[in-house]
C-alpha cells in the first residue's frame, strides 16, 4: 500500500490545482484496506471513520480517503484523478458548500416514463453538443429541463443538487486525469458519453448526475460559457446559474417504448431483491430509529423497505450512532425512521 501511496502522491503533486476550480488546492489523503491506513507514506491500523471513498473530517483536518479493498484501481493516474474528486469534496465541506442533496427525498424519485423519456432526449443533446456545440440545441437541452421542472420539480431539485456535488468533482476528476494523461481522458470522456445516453442507465438517477453533471460542465468549459461561481458563495445550483438569463421556449416529447421497459424491469428487480432479502435474513432490530446514514449509490428502495448493499446507520433509543456494516434490508415509516433491520 505504501508504494502504491507513494505512486498517487508523486503524480497529485504533478497536478495544477488552480486550473481545476478557483481557489482549489491540494489535501492531504489515505487509502485504506480493512485493517490498515496509509497517509503520508505512515502505516497504522484502521478505525471507524475510514468508511467509503470520500472526505472526512480527520482530526482537525479534511481528510481524502480511498477504500483499496472495495475499489480497488491499478492504474496510477486513474486513482490519483479519482482521489482529487474527494479532495474537491473536501474543498466543498471546507468553504461551507451548502448545495447538497436530501438523499433520503430522493428515495421518493419518481421513476415515471415522460420523466424519464424527457431526460434521455436531455442526454442525447448533452452528448452532441460535446461533439459539435450549437447554441439552439443548448437552448433545447434547457427547454426540455424546464419541461420537466414544471412537472417534477421535486426530482429536478435533486438532480441539479447531485450535479452540484457530484458532477463539479467529476469535472474536477476529469481535468485532473486530463494534465495527467491526455489519451487516457480521452478514452475516460468517450465511455461517458456512451453512458450517458444508454436508457439502461437512467435509473438509478443518482449514478447519471455525475455524469450528466460533468458533461454539461464540459460544454460549457470548452465553449467559453461561464459557471465557475465560489464554492460556498452561493445557494443556486448550476442548472439554475446556467438557465436563468436564457430565452427559453417550449418543448415536448413522446414517452419512449424502451423507457417504459426499463421502469418495470426495475421496479420487478427491486420487488424480488428485497422479498428473497427479508425471506432469507433475520428481523434483528426492531423500533423507531432515526436514520442517520447510508450510501445512496449502493440503496435501493420499493415501498416501505429500503435496501442498503453496504451499511445503514441510525441513532439509537440512547442516542448513539449505531452502524450495521453489512448488506441489510430496513423497514421505514412514513418519516423515513427505521422500525426494523433484517441482516
Amino acid at each position: 500500500m505504501k508504494k502504491t501511496y507513494n505512486e498517487v502522491l508523486k503524480r497529485i503533486k504533478k497536478i495544477i490545482f488552480s486550473r481545476l476550480w478557483p481557489g482549489f488546492f491540494r489535501f492531504r489523503f489515505a487509502l485504506y484496506d480493512d485493517e490498515r491506513v496509509c497517509i503520508d507514506g505512515n502505516i497504522f491500523p484502521k478505525d471507524d471513520r475510514f468508511l467509503g471513498n470520500t472526505a472526512i473530517k480527520y482530526n482537525d483536518e479534511f481528510l481524502a480517503i480511498w477504500d483499496m479493498k472495495n475499489s480497488f484501481i491499478e492504474d496510477a493516474d486513474i486513482l490519483a484523478s479519482k482521489l482529487v474528486h474527494e479532495m474537491f469534496h473536501a474543498f466543498q465541506h471546507l468553504n461551507g458548500e451548502e448545495r447538497w442533496a436530501n438523499e433520503l427525498a430522493g428515495l421518493n424519485y419518481r421513476y415515471e416514463p415522460r420523466n424519464l423519456s424527457i431526460k434521455i432526449q436531455e442526454n442525447r443533446l448533452l452528448k452532441s453538443l460535446h461533439e459539435r456545440f450549437d447554441w439552439d440545441e443548448y437552448l433545447r437541452f434547457f427547454a426540455l429541463r424546464k419541461l420537466r421542472e414544471k412537472h417534477y420539480p421535486q426530482e429536478i431539485d435533486y438532480e441539479a443538487r447531485v450535479e452540484v456535488i457530484e458532477g463539479m468533482a467529476n469535472f474536477v476528476e476529469f481535468l485532473a486525469l486530463k494534465q495527467l494523461d491526455r489519451m487516457k481522458y480521452f478514452n475516460v470522456i468517450e465511455k461517458l458519453k456512451a453512458r450517458v445516453v444508454d436508457v439502461c442507465n437512467l435509473i438509478p438517477v443518482r449514478h447519471m448526475c455525475y455524469d450528466v453533471g460533468a458533461l454539461l460542465l464540459l460544454v460549457c468549459d470548452e465553449n467559453g460559457i461561464p459557471f465557475k461561481q465560489g464554492i460556498g458563495e452561493t445557494e443556486k445550483t448550476v442548472y439554475e446559474i446556467l438557465s436563468e438569463d436564457l430565452e427559453i421556449g417550449e418543448a415536448e416529447v413522446d414517452e419512449e417504448p424502451a423507457v417504459q421497459k426499463l421502469i418495470r424491469h426495475h421496479e420487478r428487480k427491486n420487488v424480488n431483491l428485497i422479498k428473497e432479502f427479508i425471506s432469507e435474513k433475520e428481523c434483528r432490530v426492531r423500533g423507531k430509529f432515526r436514520v442517520y446514514g447510508f450510501d445512496p449509490m449502493n440503496a435501493v428502495r420499493h415501498g416501505d423497505y429500503l435496501y442498503s448493499k453496504h451499511f445503514i446507520a441510525y441513532i439509537n433509543d440512547d442516542d448513539e450512532i449505531k452502524f450495521i456494516k453489512q448488506e441489510n434490508v430496513s423497514k421505514l415509516d412514513e418519516h423515513f425512521n427505521i422500525l426494523e433491520i433484517y441482516y
